[in-house]
């Protein structure tokens, strides 16, 4: 774990919250230990979350109506009732 941290070099703000050592261990993990891979992985995820920012999602941003257009055969009574 030690090598990935040094290979990714400092962590600042959010990023940091995601690098933590159990973090960093289920990527190489995924990885079979393989320390470039798992960096590679991780940097393409920490991407990821910086573009989409899934930790900003809120039920309230939601619109079940869309969630219907996806999926036509659920109920928006039933999705509704999960708000």
């Amino acid at each position: 774990m030690n090598e990935l941290r040094a290979a990714l070099g400092p962590l600042a703000g959010r990023r940091s919250l995601y690098c933590t050592d159990a973090c960093l261990r289920r990527y190489l993990e995924a990885r079979n230990w393989n320390v470039d891979k798992g960096k590679k992985m991780l940097e393409e995820t920490l991407k990821w979350r910086a573009t989409y920012k899934p930790e900003e999602i809120r039920w309230v941003s939601f619109d079940p109506h869309m969630l219907n257009l996806v999926m036509p055969k659920v109920k928006l009574t039933m999705i509704l009732s999960y708000l």
